[in-house]
């Protein structure tokens, strides 16, 4: 599963979203559009917490990556802050 965030809500460079995963989601890509400047700050926080499925992530300048082991169809809010 992939998402392009081209329809984000920017202010001075702070970028919130809710990525769903598909029915059999193991992660995402978000796709920064415009990219970040410098590789942002990003949490990743699930909203149904799993205790036994390891969530883990990356972020680069143009997309944040999501692992999730059986991420499904649950949700993850992502908070990405960029720098100067």
């Amino acid at each position: 599963m992939s998402l392009t965030t081209s329809n984000r809500k920017t202010l001075s460079g702070n970028n919130a979203f809710t990525i769903t995963g598909g029915s059999t989601s193991n992660g995402c890509t978000a796709t920064f559009n415009p990219a970040f400047t410098a590789v942002p700050t990003c949490t990743v926080s699930q909203q149904t917490m799993s205790l036994v499925n390891a969530l883990s992530y990356t972020v680069s300048a143009t997309a944040l990556t999501i692992t999730e082991t059986s991420l499904g169809t649950g949700k993850l809010d992502v908070i990405c802050i960029g720098h100067d």
